[in-house]
């Protein structure tokens, strides 16, 4: 699923920063996981990264991050788990994101586009664009605050975030972890 968004709010989200973002933002989890997350990418001039999640056996998780736009997310169970534990070992996270995101069961599986990859947010803010979620491939929910056109009532909507938002936060802490294990890993 591809995402546009219009140069005007993305405008708005490099002026905001990240840090009046954040104070604003303080009660979302993700927030302040996924500003570590892009710190940790940015420091050590990455975009991908991936592990296993230890909660679910035979599941993965990677997340490719576009600097300035979006952090794009995937959780899954591989088709092909050998090579994807093959590329983890060799820290190839770009090819791990893209064969998960393309030979990846869709039974659990959840695909975040988190909208200038600053955490989910529960609504849409000053007209610009939305996170959303894709699970199991088959229920989409837009994060734009408008859940009577997602046919869900308010309280079913706020459900939704905060179950996706609890979810979203332990990946993007997973994924973490692995970066600064990596981290720890690299000669200095």
């Amino acid at each position: 699923m591809r995402s546009t968004v219009p140069i005007a709010c993305l405008a708005v989200a490099a002026l905001a920063g990240s840090a009046g973002s954040l104070a604003q933002d303080s009660r979302r989890r993700s927030a302040a996981v996924a500003a570590n997350l892009v710190q940790e990418l940015t420091k050590r001039n990455v975009t991908a990264v991936a592990a296993k999640d230890p909660d679910q056996p035979g599941s993965y998780v990677a997340a490719m991050y576009f600097p300035g736009v979006q952090l794009l997310t995937i959780a899954a169970r591989s088709t092909g788990p050998a090579y994807l534990d093959q590329l983890l070992r060799d820290k190839r996270y770009d090819e791990a994101y893209a064969s998960l995101n393309g030979a990846s069961e869709t039974n659990g599986r959840l695909f975040v586009q988190d909208l200038h990859a600053d955490g989910l947010k529960p609504q849409r803010a000053d007209g610009c664009g939305f996170d959303i979620s894709d699970q199991d491939d088959s229920k989409t929910v837009m994060l734009d605050g408008d859940w009577k056109k997602q046919k869900l009532t308010e309280a079913s909507y706020q459900q939704e975030y905060r179950q996706l938002e609890e979810r979203y936060d332990k990946l993007l802490s997973l994924l973490l972890q692995q970066l600064q294990a990596d981290g720890q890993a690299s000669p200095k």
